[in-house]
């Protein structure tokens, strides 16, 4: 995808307006956040070597790192002195679909010369100092076709911080780890988002990045120091303008701040108005939860098995059935797939339950992939005449320019058709959803498509804390298969409520839940979320413990690892009113009660290896 004509006019632009409120040569840069608590300071080492640091309340965040890029082949990132632009404060907010309903942009923004600001040799570092981080990018305009092969960005952790981590950098589902930077061997690469215990109970920190476009996806080197490399998924070709994507270093306090973060949200670009008249309150962008065979006793992707999953789903209160690969070799009494699937959405339509069918990225079994455009545009538009909701779209596994472009096709393209899209096997999120709102959700995650000896009860109490930080992700939830037999059935509930998904596709199959307990809070648990809250004693890979609120009602959902342990949890994000509860918990009964609480009161849960703990309030 190359850069428009009009943004390259707005890059010189950018570059004309900010020369006009530049500094003198300095020796370095300073920006702080709103609040004054966060800073950033850009400056050169005694080589030239373009260098920052990142503080919190006065203590290292990123202790002094590289800063540059290698582009066709010659380092860019040194200068003898540097420039800057006046800094100017940023302050807005905006409807936002994740943790919470409304986005806060609060922040401080600047650019840093490494020369003189109309020269193409010269390095532009924008900075944005948020009340919650810190973030930066790099752009340089008018620079013919640029070939970039690294950057020389590199994170100097601080060396006594504890680091969740994992290494797949294709398909982001990896189990994590928790070391100190230094005792990563050397060489590991290491999927973004990474999370940062600061040493002596100083806060977190996360590194990942934001509005990757045009650009190739980007992840950690350790290099058995302190210091994290980074690394590109594959040369970056350009036409003309460098603007890579924001380098993003999440600040705060604690797990709520943390997870309440609108960094990468607020960096990515809005959506087109022509697409999405209403934002994510378009008409035709419907979030809720799906029935799904593929990990069910009875998975054949049948017309026949189809309309039974769609009975199920109605009789679960569920409004969308998931028809996985297969479907595109339906064929009987004359009708194609085509004619077929229009069969199951009329049939479907009725039960009030809508359809969303699976795709691939590649060609698959003699059937096109989306990858060609052609393909891809005529698929889109069989899907909408036979009455699909929605794609899950699967097997892109790379953050290589090309895939990134191909994300924003696919998207744009669906949009145009009114579908929305899940995105599986698929690189991390970093913004897409705010600038496509169709998007959905996406994997990207370890979820119960694995079904393997994976340590459940200690992998769930990690990532609302680690992966979950990028954004939404398509774990499946929710099992009662012999697989996930370390946890208990309130654990599994739970995980609808502290795993962000808009599609919110569940893994159970629907036969069973309808003899469940559990139904009750399945009904009622919604896929989106105006207000979420970390509560004490969530601890990352111990407990996790969410309240979270859709409209007037709250939910309270704990994942416990495989310690046993008892907690209290204050109910303090209550409203001062009484409110009518009901609550399922306790490994050895798994019962359920009722009763009435306020937000002084609290909760003493007892919690058994691979335990959780659910309970809604009206």
């Amino acid at each position: 995808m190359l850069i428009s004509p009009l943004n390259r006019v707005l890059l010189i632009i950018l570059f004309i307006g900010n020369s006009l409120n530049v500094k003198a040569q300095i020796n370095s840069f300073t920006i702080k956040s709103p609040d004054k608590k966060v800073s950033a300071t850009i400056f050169t080492d005694k080589q030239g070597l373009l260098q920052y640091r990142v503080d919190y309340k006065k203590i290292a965040v990123i202790n002094q790192s590289r800063m540059g890029l290698l582009v066709n082949g010659f380092e860019i990132g040194s200068a003898k002195k540097l420039r800057a632009s006046k800094a100017k404060v940023i302050q807005k907010q905006f409807a936002w679909r994740g943790v919470h309903s409304k986005a806060i942009y609060h922040a401080t923004t600047a650019t840093v010369f490494t020369g003189p600001v109309n020269s193409t040799n010269t390095l532009a570092i924008e900075v944005q100092a948020f009340n919650t981080g810190i973030a930066f990018r790099y752009v340089m305009p008018d620079q013919g076709q640029a070939k970039i092969t690294r950057e020389l960005t590199t994170f100097n952790i601080p060396e006594k911080a504890e680091n969740w981590w994992q290494g797949d950098i294709h398909n982001y589902e990896g189990t994590y780890s928790k070391s100190t930077a230094a005792g990563i061997k050397s060489g590991q690469v290491i999927g973004m988002p990474i999370t940062v215990v600061l040493p002596n109970n100083k806060g977190f920190a996360a590194i990942t990045e934001a509005n990757v476009n045009n650009y190739a996806g980007m992840y950690l080197v350790a290099t058995g120091t302190s210091v994290f490399a980074t690394a590109l998924d594959g040369e970056v070709n350009l036409d003309r303008n460098v603007t890579t994507p924001w380098r993003v270093i999440s600040i705060g306090p604690d797990l709520n701040s943390v997870v309440n973060n609108d960094i990468i949200a607020c960096l990515s670009p809005e959506p087109d108005s022509r697409l999405f008249p209403e934002d994510f309150d378009t008409e035709w962008i419907k979030p809720g939860k799906s029935v799904w065979s593929w990990m069910t006793a009875v998975r054949a992707v049948t017309p026949e098995n189809m309309r039974r999953f769609t009975d199920l789903a109605a009789q679960c209160g569920i409004p969308y059935n998931l028809v996985d690969d297969g479907w595109g070799r339906w064929e009987a009494a004359g009708k194609d797939n085509w004619q077929l699937l229009r069969e199951l959405v009329d049939y479907s339509a009725a039960k009030n339950v809508k359809i969303w069918v699976w795709a691939a990225y590649p060609n698959n079994n003699g059937i096109a992939g989306l990858k060609d455009s052609f393909y891809m545009k005529e698929f889109f538009k069989n899907c909408r005449q036979a009455g699909v909701a929605g794609v899950k779209i699967d097997f892109m596994s790379s953050e290589s320019q090309n895939l990134v472009d191909f994300y924003n096709r696919a998207s744009r393209e669906a949009a145009k058709q009114h579908l929305m899209i899940d995105y599986h096997g698929a690189s991390k999120p970093s913004g897409q959803s705010r600038t496509w709102p169709n998007e959905l959700s996406r994997e990207a995650v370890r979820g119960l498509e694995y079904s393997d000896d994976t340590d459940w009860p200690s992998h769930n109490t990690i990532i609302p804390f680690t992966r979950y930080l990028a954004g939404h992700g398509d774990y499946t939830p929710l099992s009662t298969a012999k697989f996930v037999s370390s946890t208990t059935l309130p654990h599994q509930v739970a995980t609808m409520v502290t795993f962000t998904s808009p599609f919110l596709c569940l893994g159970v199959d629907p036969a069973d839940l309808l003899k469940s307990e559990a139904l009750p809070f399945v009904r009622a648990i919604p896929s989106v979320w105006d207000e979420t809250v970390v509560l004490p004693p969530s601890e990352i890979g111990e407990v996790c413990v969410m309240a979270r609120r859709s409209g007037t009602k709250w939910f309270l959902a704990v994942l416990n690892n495989k310690q046993a342990r008892n907690i209290s949890v204050p109910l303090s994000f209550l409203s001062y009113k009484a409110h009518s509860y009901q609550f399922m918990g306790n490994k050895q009964a798994n019962t359920s009660a009722k009763g009435t609480v306020t937000n002084k009161d609290k909760f003493n849960i007892d919690l058994g290896s691979g335990d959780g703990f659910i309970a809604m309030f009206d």
